[in-house]
């Protein structure tokens, strides 16, 4: 199976503190740069564990640019589809502290509203070779319109990226095949109440499958019922980015013939946030399956 991500390509600061992050005045802190964005993350998760993936997206004709095109290339994402475009590489900057918990996001994400309908139809001739695609929320509304037009009967995941861009779904939730929001995207696209509940509302009706990360307290799967799947314990949280991108990732590893779909996953998801970044470090086949056996899923 090929896989076609379709979306943000950017370059990712995370800066993780010694401590508690004190407002208002310097905070030691260990600052690492590397891909990122929803639609990169996928694909070098998927390309780590030797899916064939295609990436989708644009990136400027800068330094962080260059720099993202030549590590996703060494890192077997195909990049026939990753246009390049004057100006900024778009960045998101966060900010962790010592005990692991997301302080704060910053998204300058300008950039990412020229994935638009032109956009799509400049990558369809390389993307329309997959036999599945991934896209997220970061395309503009008529670049996701694009998306679902020409899909036709190849599935479709999605991915909200953000409570302030899930609504750029909501028209096309019954044409995909299914959508994976984390606890606040789901109460934008859904309402708020309890997520098991909510998530099988949404699925009974838009018709697709509801896959909703809730962070330690597992996954709920509505296809159209919901069930709660506990979440697979790290050994420690480090850095809690990405965790809802692994996840979607494993997933469609899953799809592609790995194993089970929830239970890599969990595993994926489990495994990322014992380090800093947005890919788990090191993985590969052998430590995912050892993840699922240790944890008894």
């Amino acid at each position: 199976m090929l896989v076609a991500c379709l979306g943000a390509c950017h370059t990712d600061a995370t800066a993780v503190t010694d401590g508690p992050v004190v407002l208002g005045t310097s905070n030691p802190a260990t600052v690492s740069r590397r891909p990122g964005g929803v639609a990169t993350n996928v694909a070098r998760t998927l390309a780590a564990l030797e899916v064939p993936v295609l990436l989708a997206g644009l990136v400027g004709d800068d330094g962080p640019g260059a720099e993202l095109r030549r590590t996703l290339e060494d890192e077997g994402v195909d990049i026939t589809a990753l246009r390049t475009g004057p100006g900024a590489t778009a960045g998101y900057t966060a900010l962790v502290d010592g005990d692991g918990r997301l302080v704060v996001g910053i998204a300058d994400m300008d950039r990412s509203e020229a994935l638009d309908a032109s956009w799509v139809e400049a990558v369809l001739p390389t993307v329309e070779r997959a036999d599945l695609w991934v896209v997220d929320a970061n395309l503009s509304a008529d670049g996701l319109a694009a998306v679902v037009a020409a899909a036709g009967d190849r599935p479709v995941l999605a991915d909200p990226v953000s409570v302030t861009k899930a609504g750029r779904l909501v028209p096309h939730l019954g044409a995909v095949a299914a959508v994976f929001p984390d606890r606040g995207e789901l109460e934008a696209l859904g309402g708020r109440g309890d997520p098991v509940e909510t998530a099988g509302g949404l699925a009974r009706g838009c018709g697709a499958t509801v896959v909703a990360t809730l962070g330690r307290d597992g996954i709920v799967v509505a296809d159209p019922d919901p069930a709660l799947h506990p979440a697979i314990e790290p050994d420690r949280v480090v850095d809690p980015t990405g965790a809802g991108d692994a996840f979607l990732a494993g997933w469609v590893a899953g799809l592609a013939g790995l194993g089970d779909p929830i239970r890599l996953g969990l595993a994926l998801g489990s495994l990322v946030v014992e380090s800093v970044g947005t890919v788990p470090s090191g993985i590969d086949r052998a430590r995912v399956d050892e993840r699922v056996a240790r944890a008894g899923h």
